[in-house]
């Protein structure tokens, strides 16, 4: 639902409307809404760190979430790995929050992205240090990761990006060395 209104106020102004246990909020124009600074008693906001991935002062940086039932998995540095791929599991907490895969051995990272899922798999795109940047997989139980192919052979990266599904296909942008063209990968993703 659209909901205009002829109100103008500052810039500076904006309206939030909280509905249980939804947040909206309006910048102008917007409706006229009254007493702005109640909400419901029941209604309470928490919010607690999973775990400290990299303690001290610097920092994490989890990124590109992405979840298969209620395991979520993302991208995080722990200083000692670089950016590889993380998993964590009810009851979301340190110790149920765990490297999966180092793919790039060492400090430097394979900085895994465009995590997107079908079915039960994760597809990503990673660099090992070896065959580029290239499409990957980690499958039940979620331990380990697998390239899915070298679609560019040889250090080169082939680059997979804009990652798409239909069905159980996944289909996706890559180098193969002739330039950005469309591809897919399908079962068993091998």
């Amino acid at each position: 639902m659209i909901i205009t209104s002829s109100l103008k106020m500052p810039p500076f102004i904006t309206a939030v409307l909280l509905l249980s246990p939804l947040l909206f909020s309006f910048s102008q124009p917007f409706p006229a809404i009254k007493n702005l600074s109640s909400h419901p008693e029941d209604v309470r906001m928490t919010a607690t760190r999973v775990a400290d991935i990299l303690p001290g002062a610097a920092g994490s940086y989890p990124g590109d979430f992405a979840a298969i039932g209620d395991i979520l998995f993302f991208r995080a540095n722990d200083g000692t790995h670089g950016y590889e791929l993380w998993k964590t599991t009810p009851p979301y907490d340190a110790v149920h929050t765990r490297l999966v895969a180092d793919i790039r051995p060492g400090s430097d990272s394979s900085f895994p992205e465009e995590l997107t899922v079908i079915d039960d798999v994760l597809f990503f795109r990673a660099d090992n240090g070896i065959s580029g940047q290239e499409l990957w997989k980690c499958e039940p139980p979620y331990d380990h990761s697998y390239q899915v192919a070298d679609i560019n052979p040889g250090a080169i990266d082939s680059s997979p990006t804009e990652f798409f599904k239909i069905g159980n296909t996944l289909f996706f942008q890559a180098d193969g060395g002739n330039g950005a063209e469309l591809w897919k990968s399908f079962p068993p993703y091998n």
